[in-house]
């Protein structure tokens, strides 16, 4: 199943697929299961070969390279942007941080996410001015895909360990700070509504700044 995700992951988002791929590793390695990893890994990768071996094999031909696709500091976080972090992952890694235990996967998670949301911020602006970094990466914003999985297991970690009289307390906090982002999300919902000669006539790509648009074009 592992090597399917896997597969699926590269085929949706290449630079999601990397940072995630990335961080499995790390883990992987910080918990000495990396047998279990490599295996499922590579058949994902081998998998998706049609899709992603095109695509660095012929990046040649397309404007990526020549292309600046964002600036990161035009997306850091603002107030505006808050909701995007995960209110209730925080939570869960305050609540984490304030418990003592013996876990040791909650050192490397906690670690993991302050991480990710730092990167987020205008304090990471020096590593962002690293080109491989953000041309690999582009926009701040998706080091949160890997605080979302981080605080799932956060979230997790808080609701076993949390004594009986509190749980009751924190698992509401968690789902009331998981609505209040869909809810913005749900009612900022604009439509819109394009004739058909839009599309038929358009010559763009899909892309930010069609930076996979071949070079003679």
């Amino acid at each position: 199943m592992f090597a399917l995700a896997t597969a699926l992951l590269i085929i949706s988002h290449n630079s999601l697929a990397l940072m995630v791929l990335l961080f499995f590793f790390v883990y992987c390695v910080y918990t000495r299961r990396f047998r279990a990893f490599w295996f499922p890994a590579a058949l994902g990768v081998g998998l998706s070969t049609f899709f992603w071996f095109p695509a660095l094999s012929e990046r040649k031909y397309v404007l990526f390279d020549t292309t600046v696709i964002s600036r990161p500091a035009d997306y850091f976080l603002t107030l505006k942007t808050l909701p995007l972090v995960g209110l209730a992952g925080v939570l869960a890694a305050i609540v984490a941080t304030a418990l003592r235990d013996e876990e040791k996967r909650k050192r490397f998670f906690l670690a993991v996410m302050f991480v990710s949301i730092f990167l987020f911020t205008p304090l990471s602006t020096p590593l962002w001015q690293i080109k491989t970094l953000a041309a690999v990466v582009q926009f701040p914003y998706r080091f949160l895909a890997i605080s979302m999985i981080v605080g799932s297991w956060l979230i997790e970690y808080g609701v076993q360990y949390i004594k009986k009289t509190k749980k009751q307390m924190f698992v509401g906090l968690c789902v009331l700070f998981l609505l209040i982002p869909l809810w913005k999300t749900l009612t900022s919902i604009e439509r819109i509504d394009r004739p058909e000669g839009y599309y038929t006539t358009n010559e763009s790509t899909t892309t930010v700044h069609n930076e996979y648009m071949p070079k003679w074009v």
